[in-house]
Formats: structure tokens, sequence, C-alpha cells
């Protein structure tokens, strides 16, 4: 197994050692404006970053996963779709 480090992570972004992913990132596409439908672009996020999860192993422990952050800008996020029903793993 690996132990998570900066250049290991296939993010869009890092801070404080971690991929980053924003839903606001064209990549995703989120509006925040409480008018547009955000939900298929913050699940495209939170895929992204479930498949960016890198495994790493403690001394006595199962193999844990250190998983990126999903970052908010301000705004009003607008989901109509119910999230178990959209195309992805959580």
């Amino acid at each position: 197994m690996t132990t998570p480090t900066t250049g290991s992570w296939p993010g869009p972004a890092f801070a404080n050692g971690r991929a980053v992913f924003n839903v606001k990132d064209p990549e995703f596409g989120a509006k925040g404006d409480g008018v547009t439908d955000d939900s298929a672009a913050i699940m495209a996020a939170i895929n992204a970053a479930a498949a960016a999860a890198l495994p790493y192993d403690l001394p006595g422990v199962p193999t844990q996963k250190a998983y990126p952050t999903i970052v908010f800008p301000a705004g009003n996020y607008l989901l109509l779709e119910d999230q178990q029903s959209l195309p992805g793993e959580l």
C-alpha cells in the first residue's frame, strides 16, 4: 500500500497536502446560483473525489483510505434530483 503524499493525488488543486475538488470548477460545472440544478455537478465532484482516494496502512488497523476535500464556495446550490438515482458511486 501507499502513504498519501501531495505528489500522488490526481486532483485539480491541492491544499494542506490534500487534493481539493471545487464543485464550481468547469470540470464539474455547479453554478450555486439557486436557479440551476446542481445535482449532476455535485455528484460528479463526489465521484471524482472518491476515485482519487488513496489507500494507506496503519499498524494493526485494516487498510484505510484518505479522501480528498470537496469545496462548496459560497452560493445557493439547488438539488432537484434524488442523489440515489444519479449514476456514480457513493
